[in-house]
């Protein structure tokens, strides 16, 4: 069953001087084990959807985005996947190395939490991103 929640999300690329930090309402569904949020983007990607499936209690995790920068990204535990990101400019190809990812997510919200790498044209970037969910 679908429901609102109230998403936190903290992330940095590189080091802490670029920082994100969002609160926005979403869409929570699954059972702990296997779920999907449903979210709105704000500042530069307003008007992008998007849906982050996390499966297998957290050994892989799907993030679409969807508008104006498109891209689909796929994290999985100690694993390198490649991905497609898309601007108005074009699309480019980018591999992501997932350090780690954690999840204590249940039916009644939690917090997610993945470390990875993003290869994307020879610059690389270590990213942090911590999402947390709670009952609206």
């Amino acid at each position: 069953m679908k429901k609102e929640v109230i998403i936190d999300i903290n992330a940095f690329a590189g080091n802490e001087e670029e920082t994100i930090i969002v609160t926005t309402d979403g869409f929570f569904e699954g059972d702990g084990e296997n779920y999907t949020l449903f979210y709105s983007e704000g500042g530069e990607l307003k008007g992008s959807e998007t849906t982050l499936q996390v499966e297998n209690g957290g050994e892989t995790v799907k993030m679409t985005r969807r508008g104006e920068y498109t891209s689909q990204l796929f994290l999985e535990n100690k694993k390198r996947h490649m991905c497609i990101y898309s601007t108005p400019y074009g699309q480019m190809q980018m591999a992501i190395y997932t350090n780690y990812i954690i999840s204590d997510v249940t039916e009644k919200g939690g917090s997610l939490e993945m470390d990875y790498i993003i290869d994307f044209g020879n610059q690389i970037t270590e990213n942090h991103m911590m999402i947390k969910i709670r009952e609206a």
